[in-house]
């Protein structure tokens, strides 16, 4: 294998690397029988055949085509625990492998077939909430449009925040200082931050979320997160014209401002004027323009060591007055 994969010269480090990685993408190719259990009888259900790089929701995805209870309406408890949507296999196996009881025979089925079994129990809920959350996470229906017991559950507001931030404005004021609910909406909307509570306005990962997703959110942010050197520069290399916001301590900052104009060339118009001069400023913001035809040739004449800059025309009427 050395000899075919790696020059002679590689270390042997190189070597044990890449049998780790094949390692780890064989093992995340190996299946996983997930037994689906009744969570009231401990009636088996169904099996669902799944690698270990399936979450949660492809499991459940299958157990609809299986045994049809809509994927809305499942809760699978593993130990006592829901499951969360976005949970990975893989990691629940890692988890499980503490607990023998959890797990049948894990260690004989691996060395069998590659397979490891594990055992999750499903509890079916209100048909009606499930619809109701159905129809929120495909965009049927508006938050705002829903009874007012389903506008109170978190788990339904926190899907329709995922299908639009803007739903903020009309959830419950509960759901406005709720820092995972606040997430949801900016991650999906930059701009909702505005509906948030105000402390949240100064939580500077919140922010930072809203910001990736729409410059608008820098407008919304507390003042007071402006004149933290770690935030600004944070916000300027997601989105330079940040700078704009920064207190004058800041735009004078070379750091800070090398940061943005290299997210935005337009940031530089923000900079304290003593920075226009900096060399390294000034070398980022020519390397930041247009490279046209005629530049190209310039910067590659200048490159060239025999190079000498041309003598300027002689007028036309010197000319005569010589001759």
């Amino acid at each position: 294998l050395k000899a075919h994969c790696l020059p002679s010269t590689s270390p042997p480090l190189s070597l044990r690397f890449l049998v780790s990685l094949a390692t780890r993408a064989a093992s995340r190719s190996m299946r996983i029988c997930v037994h689906i259990i009744s969570g009231l009888s401990a009636e088996p259900l169904c099996i669902v055949s799944a690698y270990r790089s399936w979450s949660v929701h492809d499991v459940k995805l299958h157990i609809e085509r299986q045994e049809g209870t809509a994927r809305q309406a499942q809760r699978l408890l593993l130990q006592g625990r829901v499951l969360r949507d976005d949970e990975a296999l893989e990691g629940i196996l890692s988890e499980v492998s503490q607990a023998p009881h959890a797990i049948r025979d894990v260690e004989k089925d691996i060395a069998k077939d590659n397979h490891a079994t594990v055992i999750f129990a499903l509890v079916r809920i209100d048909p009606a909430w499930a619809a109701v959350l159905r129809d929120v996470e495909e965009g049927w229906v508006e938050l705002r449009c829903v009874a007012e017991k389903y506008r109170r559950d978190r788990e339904i507001v926190i899907a329709a925040m995922r299908n639009s931030g803007y739903a903020l404005e009309d959830a419950p004021q509960e759901f406005r200082r709720d820092r995972d609910v606040v997430l949801a909406a900016v991650s999906s909307k930059g701009s909702a931050l505005r509906y948030a509570a105000d402390e949240l306005k100064r939580d500077p990962g919140v922010v930072l979320a809203a910001v990736r997703g729409s410059a608008l959110a820098l407008r919304c942010a507390a003042e007071e997160l402006w004149r933290d050197r770690d935030f600004t520069l944070a916000a300027v290399q997601v989105h330079g014209s940040a700078l704009l916001y920064a207190p004058p301590a800041l735009r004078r900052d070379r750091e800070v401002v090398l940061a943005a104009i290299h997210n935005d060339i337009s940031a530089l118009r923000h900079a304290a004027p003593e920075l226009h001069h900096d060399p390294e400023i000034k070398r980022v913001a020519l390397a930041s323009l247009p490279v046209t035809p005629a530049r190209a040739g310039r910067q590659s004449l200048h490159r060239r060591s025999d190079y000498r800059m041309p003598a300027p025309p002689v007028p036309a009427r010197r000319i005569a007055a010589v001759s």
